[in-house]
C-alpha cells in the first residue's frame, strides 16, 4: 500500500489539488488522475491505483455523484474496505448515492483536516471505521460543530485581510510563543491522570481569566490543536442560537451526554469562550459530566475563558456539581488562573520582532494589490524598543502585535492601549477607503458601515443577509426607509461570512473600541441579544 488514491469530480479540481497538497504536506502520498501516464490503458492504471492504495478518498459532489467513474471506483474500495467518504462543503449528505451513505460522510473542511486523517489512519491499519455516527458528527453536519477548532485560513481574497484580520488569533499569522509556559502546563493537565496530588480524576474543568488582547483564545487554539493531533475530541463549544428549534436543541443534548459517556477519541477538551455570559451553560454542562461514570473512561476537560472572575465566584458556591468539576486543594473558587501577562524585556521584544516579520510578507502583498501602503523596512528607535520591553501596556500580546502593525504602515504607535486601538481602527478605515469605490472620510456612508459593524459586533455577528438586514433597519439612524441606505454590500465584502453574513469586527478589544466610538443608546437599543450584554436566565438545564 503506497498512497492515498483520491475520487472526485473535474469540477472540483481545485478543491481536490489542495486537499491533495495538505495531506502531502502532512506526509502522506497521495494519487489523482493528475498522475496518469499518458500512455497506456488509463483503466488499467486506476484499477492498479486502486488496489495498490491504502485508501480512496472520495470528494462527492454533484458532479461525482452522477459520475459513472466515481462510483465504481469508490464501489471497488468500498470492497476492498479502505472507503474514506467526503464531500464538498456545498454538497449536502442526502445527495451522496444511496449506494455509499452507509459509510459516514463529513464535509470537506481544509481548515482542520485532522478528522479526516484519523479516518485514513484507520483505513490504511486495516480497520473499518465504527458504522454508527457519532451523535457530534452528525450534529455539525445539520447545525454546527460542537468542537470548533477555531482556526482559519486567511481569507483568499485579499480584500478581506484587513488590518484588523492580521490581528486575529484565529488565522494565526503569528507562531505561537509559550513564554509564560502556561501551554505546556495545559497540556501536562490535559494528560494528568490526577490533578494536585490528588485521587486520579477523569473530569475536570478550569477558569482562566484576565482582560482582552492577554491572548486567553489564542493559547487555547494551540492547546486544541495539539490535542486534536494526538487524536483528541477538542475545540471550542458555541452557544446555542436563541432560535434554535427543539430538534436542534434536543440533538445538541444527546450529542454531549454521548460525548461525555464514551468515544473512540483518547480524551475531550471542550472550551467555552465569553463564559461569563454563558453561566446557563456552564452549569448545565457541569451537571452532565457530574453523571459520567467516574472510573475506566477517558479523561474530560472544560476550560472556561473570560474577562474577570467574580461571576465565577457566585456561580461555583451555589453549584456542588460545578465545585466537584473545578476543585482543587486550597482553592476557595476551584481551579481558577489569571492569565499571566509577558515577562519584561526580552521575551516582549522577540514577540514583536516575530509579528513584524510575519506581517511584513503579508502587508506587501496587499500594497501589490494598492490596499496598504509599502512596508517600511525601518527599525523601531531604541527608546521606543525600551517602552515596548518595560512598561505595563505591553504586557498584552496584542498591544506588541498592534504596535509591530503600526510600525510597518509608517504609524506612530500609541502612548497606551486606546491610543493603538485608535490607530488600528484608522488604518481598517483606510482599508475600506481603498476597497469600496466613493467612500470618503467622514461621509455619510462610512458612518453608516461603522454603525453597521457596530451592530454586528454587539451580537457577535449574523448568520444570513435577512437577520443583517433586520438588525440594521432597527437602527434610527438610518432613518424611517432604510434599505437603500444600509451598507450591506460593502460590509459582506470585507467581513462576509458563507450565507451572505456579517461577521463581528476582531479581536474583541480592536471591535469594542470601535463601538464605544461610534455607538449611542440608539444603536445599543438596535442590537437586542448583544453578546457581552447577556445574563443568565433561571434556567440552566435547558440552556445546552
Amino acid at each position: 500500500m503506497s498512497h492515498i488514491f483520491v475520487s472526485y469530480s473535474s469540477r472540483h479540481r481545485p478543491l481536490t489539488r489542495t486537499l491533495a497538497e495538505r495531506l502531502e504536506a502532512e506526509g502522506w502520498p497521495v494519487w489523482w488522475d493528475h498522475a496518469l501516464e499518458a500512455y497506456g490503458d488509463y483503466e488499467a492504471q486506476i484499477r492498479q491505483a486502486i488496489d495498490d492504495a491504502g485508501a480512496l478518498v472520495v470528494i462527492w459532489s454533484e458532479g461525482a455523484a452522477q459520475s459513472d467513474y466515481v462510483k465504481v471506483e469508490v464501489n471497488r474500495a468500498l470492497k476492498q474496505g479502505k472507503l474514506v467518504n467526503l464531500r464538498a462543503p456545498e454538497f449536502v449528505v442526502e445527495d451522496v448515492p444511496l449506494d455509499f451513505q452507509m459509510v459516514h460522510c463529513a464535509a470537506v473542511a481544509l481548515d482542520d483536516l485532522s478528522p479526516v486523517i484519523r479516518t485514513v489512519e484507520t483505513v490504511w491499519q486495516g480497520r473499518v471505521p465504527a458504522g454508527v455516527t457519532p451523535f457530534h458528527v452528525t450534529h455539525k453536519e445539520r447545525y454546527g460543530d460542537l468542537f470548533d477548532a477555531k482556526r482559519r485560513t486567511r481569507p483568499s481574497d485579499i480584500a478581506e485581510l484587513t488590518p484588523s484580520a492580521l490581528l486575529q488569533a484565529r488565522y494565526e499569522i503569528v507562531p505561537y510563543v509559550d513564554a509564560t509556559g502556561m501551554l505546556a502546563e495545559m497540556l501536562d493537565w490535559c494528560h494528568a491522570t490526577g490533578a494536585y496530588g490528588e485521587r486520579p480524576r477523569t473530569s475536570a474543568g478550569r477558569l482562566f481569566f484576565g482582560p482582552g488582547g492577554l491572548g486567553k483564545t489564542r493559547l487555547m487554539i494551540e492547546a486544541v490543536r495539539r490535542l486534536r493531533d494526538e487524536g483528541w475530541l477538542a475545540g471550542f463549544n458555541p452557544p446555542l442560537a436563541p432560535a434554535a428549534s427543539e430538534a436542534e436543541r434536543q440533538h445538541r443534548k444527546l450529542a454531549l451526554e454521548q460525548v461525555f459517556s464514551h468515544g473512540d477519541e483518547p480524551g475531550v477538551l471542550m472550551v467555552f469562550d465569553y463564559a461569563e455570559g454563558r453561566a446557563d451553560d456552564v452549569i448545565a454542562l457541569g451537571r452532565m459530566i457530574s453523571l459520567r461514570p467516574r472510573e475506566g473512561v477517558r479523561p474530560v476537560r472544560l476550560v472556561l475563558l473570560s474577562r474577570g472572575d467574580q461571576w465565577w465566584q457566585e456561580v461555583y458556591r451555589t453549584e456542588p456539581e460545578l465545585q466537584v468539576l473545578f476543585y482543587r486543594r486550597g482553592a476557595r473558587h476551584g481551579d481558577t488562573h489569571a492569565l499571566a501577562p509577558l515577562p519584561l524585556g526580552d521575551p516582549r521584544l522577540a514577540l514583536f520582532d516575530e509579528t513584524r516579520a510575519a506581517y511584513r510578507p503579508l502587508l506587501e502583498e496587499l500594497a501589490a494589490a494598492g490596499q496598504f501602503p509599502a512596508p517600511l523596512d525601518v527599525p523601531l528607535p531604541a527608546a521606543r524598543r525600551d517602552r515596548l520591553a518595560q512598561e505595563a501596556a505591553y504586557a498584552r500580546p496584542l498591544a506588541l502585535q498592534m504596535e509591530a502593525l503600526l510600525s510597518l504602515a509608517g504609524e506612530g504607535g500609541g502612548e497606551d492601549i486606546a491610543e493603538l486601538l485608535e490607530a488600528i481602527l484608522a488604518l481598517e478605515r483606510a482599508h475600506w477607503r481603498r476597497v469600496i469605490d466613493g467612500l470618503a472620510a467622514g461621509s455619510r456612508k462610512e458612518t453608516a458601515m461603522r454603525r453597521g459593524i457596530g451592530q454586528v459586533t454587539l451580537v457577535g455577528g449574523m448568520p444570513d443577509r435577512s437577520a443583517s438586514t433586520a438588525l440594521m433597519a432597527g437602527d434610527g439612524h438610518f432613518g424611517p426607509r432604510p434599505s437603500a441606505d444600509l451598507p450591506l454590500a460593502e460590509l459582506g465584502r470585507l467581513y462576509g461570512l458563507g450565507k451572505n453574513g456579517l461577521a463581528a469586527l476582531e479581536p474583541d478589544l480592536v471591535g469594542e473600541h470601535e463601538v464605544a466610538s461610534c455607538g449611542d443608546d440608539d444603536l445599543v437599543a438596535a442590537s437586542p441579544g448583544s453578546r457581552r450584554c447577556r445574563k443568565p436566565t433561571a434556567a440552566p438545564a435547558a440552556a445546552l
